[in-house]
């Protein structure tokens, strides 16, 4: 129990919810926040680390035999979409534990960082849709 005290002390919650009454609304608002640092570029970093991936699978099936070379990523690779989850369940500031998932599409590229009540290490896994186009020659 001391432990569980000791951890919701370290988050705030012994002071969530102090500022109700002075708000003059029903609205709570948490103490302590975290935001992920350097989202963009972790963003970016992943979605690379995907592409990479997936194009390296996709030059290794029988489909793709003669049409790419795996070690280089061809300039017209189009990001379709990139869907993107925590395998943990995550207290976000709106309320109850949830997974914390986003998409990107190729014409929205930024997604505001969450807020997270408490410092945990985030696990994403995803899929990621890349369009790839090739004229054949009659």
């Amino acid at each position: 129990m001391d432990a569980i005290l000791e951890k919701m002390i370290a988050l705030g919650l012994d002071r969530f919810g102090d500022n109700v009454l002075r708000a003059n609304t029903s609205r709570r608002e948490a103490v302590i926040r975290y935001r992920i640092a350097k989202f963009d570029a972790k963003i970016a970093a992943l979605q690379e680390s995907c592409t990479l991936d997936a194009w390296k699978k996709w030059c290794a099936t029988d489909a793709a035999k003669g049409l790419c070379d795996i070690k280089v990523l061809p300039e017209d690779l189009q990001l379709v979409n990139l869907n993107v989850r925590t395998e943990e369940s995550v207290l976000l500031p709106e309320g109850n534990p949830r997974r914390w998932q986003f998409t990107y599409s190729n014409t929205q590229r930024t997604a505001d960082p969450p807020e997270l009540l408490g410092n945990i290490p985030l696990h994403l896994t995803g899929t990621i849709l890349l369009n790839y186009r090739v004229e054949s020659n009659p």
